[in-house]
């Protein structure tokens, strides 16, 4: 039987070395992470995911005005969507809370950093920005 492909394979260890290099994370810290990333990864090849070539990580900021303003990461249909909340940066604060808590509320000025299909990033890009 031939192995499933990595879908997010080049995703990961860019990752990995943002959480390491740029966030300066310890070991554990970055490896906790990358297993849920992996795990993330084995459901989309599940789901008959092939190629990883447009799914990408991002960091989408919540705007003023927006839609989402208020809301709690629970209550957000990005997972069923195939968007990944992998931190979120509160607004006002200069650190990132990666793994965030389902319970915290996205105000404007908020960052999350997501994995998902450049066309789903794309959607909460916009829904992130202000109503029109």
């Amino acid at each position: 039987m031939k192995a499933a492909r990595s879908v997010l394979g080049d995703q990961i260890k860019l990752f990995r070395e943002h959480l390491s290099l740029e966030r300066r994370l310890g070991d554990n810290t970055v490896s906790a992470y990358v297993k849920d990333l992996e795990q993330y990864d084995a459901f989309l090849v599940s789901r008959g995911k092939r190629s990883g070539g447009a799914v990408r990580v991002e960091e989408v900021r919540i705007e003023a005005g927006s839609s989402l303003v208020g809301t709690r990461l629970r209550e957000t249909d990005w997972r069923q969507r195939g968007v990944l909340v992998m931190a979120l940066q509160p607004s006002g604060r200069d650190t990132f809370h990666y793994i965030p808590d389902p319970e915290s509320v996205l105000a404007p000025g908020s960052t999350v950093i997501v994995l998902g299909g450049a066309e789903h990033v794309g959607k909460l890009r916009k829904e992130a920005g202000p109503r029109s």
